[in-house]
């Protein structure tokens, strides 16, 4: 059993001072500690979802602006080829108006060669007629 005597009186005594100067030096400051730590967490834990939404907007933000870019690169690129066909086309068509210059200009060399070698010929025909008439008619004589 318990006795009830001065000793239990003292002992409470120094309970309640042990109790009273650690809750005051070590308790409290303590918990106040924990309830910071807990506030700053759960803080952090709260704001993670409005991070999180921010960071998917932020994403989604650069995603749209990458196709953006790529359609922008896109037709930039259909625009050069566009421009490329075209001056080919411009090429070959120059290139074919030339060669038809060439092919006229070769077309009246040779028929002005041949105009020469028509009449060059009617001459030199008429020439061995005359000198074919001219025996002819000394033989006959």
């Amino acid at each position: 059993m318990i006795k009830l005597d001065w000793s239990l009186v003292v002992a409470s005594a120094v309970f309640i001072l042990t109790w009273f100067s650690l809750s005051r030096l070590l308790l409290r400051p303590l918990m106040q500690v924990l309830g910071e730590r807990r506030d700053r967490t759960s803080g952090v834990f709260d704001h993670a979802e409005e991070y999180e939404a921010n960071f998917q907007a932020l994403v989604e933000t650069y995603d749209r602006k990458i196709k953006e870019e790529k359609q922008v690169g896109f037709k930039l690129a259909e625009k050069l080829r566009n421009e490329a066909l075209s001056e080919r086309q411009e090429k070959i068509q120059s290139a074919r108006d030339e060669a038809d210059s060439m092919l006229n200009l070769a077309k009246e060399e040779i028929q002005m060669e041949l105009e020469f070698a028509r009449q060059q010929l009617r001459h030199e025909s008429e020439e061995v007629a005359r000198v074919i008439s001219d025996r002819v008619l000394r033989v006959s004589g």
